[in-house]
């Protein structure tokens, strides 16, 4: 594992350590929506994220109101939410993942460093829709991790970034794969990365890119290479307007 992953994985642990899994915040009990068919059903399909902070780039919008942020998401054309969960790099926390998807209609993504499967229980507690995996950090336990959020009734995202990462994710049942663009050690940002690894997956997973999308240009890009649907974050929550960043970028030219 990268050291810098491995520095934010191990602060990740001792906060799951500190957890108390038998007292959780919970979500308002809504019906599970479909975040695989909620990427299949549309022209342009984005999976917008909410997030305050990050490693690389420090802050980015700390004042947020996941709720509203959320609603004008989903009315700028979001298929989909992300909300960062984790605090102390992102930002982020759980009462963020509740009052975003109460917020809205459309599915959200869970999206933190899952390396404990009470955390999986505590993702769907919380009312995520689906969760993201990491390859890198889970490796050969990701099977076991893919499985039992199927069971739960939340799809997993098993996210990859080279050939490695990818093997291990075709090896488990997941039916999302996310492509990250970002070098996890360096944070560096290479878009060719997912042009690299998109034809090495099979067309029977839906496939998702992420990191460094920035423009309409970057979009069509993506989808004529044959990308299903793209995560964006930060060009969004740095905008003086969000909702219109991200109506500018679902518009598909007729």
């Amino acid at each position: 594992m990268y050291a810098r992953l491995k520095a934010i994985v191990d602060d990740r642990r001792e906060a799951i350590e500190r957890t108390d899994f038998s007292s959780l915040p919970t979500g308002s009990g809504a019906a599970r929506r479909d975040f695989r068919a909620a990427l299949m059903t549309r022209s342009r399909s984005i999976i917008a994220e909410i997030k305050r902070r990050s490693p690389s780039a420090g802050a980015l919008r700390e004042q947020i109101d996941a709720a509203a942020l959320a609603r004008s998401y989903e009315t700028a054309g979001a298929a989909a939410l992300s909300v960062l969960t984790e605090e102390a790099h992102f930002g982020g926390s759980l009462e963020d993942l509740i009052a975003a998807r109460d917020a809205v209609s459309i599915p959200v993504l869970r999206k933190d460093f899952i390396l404990d499967r009470r955390q999986l229980r505590e993702t769907k507690v919380c009312g995520a829709d689906a969760v993201l995996l990491i390859a890198r950090i889970l490796e050969d336990q990701l099977g076991g991790f893919v499985d039992e959020a199927l069971e739960l009734g939340v799809e997993p995202l098993v996210e990859v970034h080279d050939a490695s990462d990818l093997a291990y994710a075709l090896a488990t049942r997941c039916r999302v794969i996310g492509v990250n663009n970002r070098d996890l050690d360096s944070f560096t940002i290479d878009l060719t990365t997912s042009l690299r690894l998109l034809p090495s997956i099979p067309n029977n997973r839906l496939r998702i890119v992420e990191s460094g999308l920035r423009s309409v240009e970057d979009l069509e890009t993506m989808e004529r290479a044959g990308f299903d649907a793209a995560l964006i974050g930060s060009v969004l929550v740095t905008a003086d307007h969000p909702q219109a960043a991200l109506a500018q970028l679902t518009q598909v030219a007729s």
